[in-house]
């Protein structure tokens, strides 16, 4: 089952059969298999490639499905795209909040979960990192204005000694 991950990026029956797998097979070891399976999907198509197949899976009436999806593709933002538009993951799983199925509904949560404990560390590190270059901006202006200071000390003083040398 999960060698079909690695060819349905190629053979879009593959990704079918997987999806016919996931609506037949109860097995919670099936299911994690074709959770896998899937993210290997969005892995060798591309994450940013992977959202019409996304949709199209979250969007099916059975619900070991959709929990492929939001089960395979956990931790979301830990995927390039996904961690570049946070909102895009949270739109596509937050469908599935009020799920008949609780299995789904679970999935649902700690995806969510996830993305938001993710999302939280990577505004904390943007905005540390615009704290840190605010002060190395800050720094170089500093520095900046101590180079411009001593150059017009040191014309200055060129000047005075030049009208010295001049007045003798």
């Amino acid at each position: 089952m999960f060698i079909l991950g690695f060819i349905s990026s190629e053979d879009k029956s593959a990704l079918h059969t997987l999806k016919e797998h996931a609506k037949l097979d109860s097995s919670w070891q099936v299911q994690e298999i074709i959770a896998k399976a899937f993210d290997q999907f969005c892995k060798d198509s591309g994450y940013e490639n992977s959202p019409p197949q996304i949709k199209e899976w979250l969007t099916d009436e059975n619900p070991n499905v959709c929990r492929a999806v939001t089960e395979g593709l956990r931790i979301w933002t830990n995927r390039c795209y996904l961690r570049e538009y946070p909102e895009e993951a949270i739109k596509l799983i937050s469908i599935h909040k009020a799920s008949t199925s609780q299995y789904l509904r679970k999935s649902v949560g700690n995806s969510l979960r996830d993305i938001k404990k993710s999302t939280l560390n990577l505004l904390k590190m943007k905005y540390l990192n615009g704290i840190l270059m605010i002060t190395i901006l800050h720094l170089h202006t500093v520095i900046l204005k101590i180079v411009i200071d001593k150059m017009i000390i040191f014309l200055i003083y060129e000047s005075f000694n030049h009208n010295l040398k001049i007045s003798n």
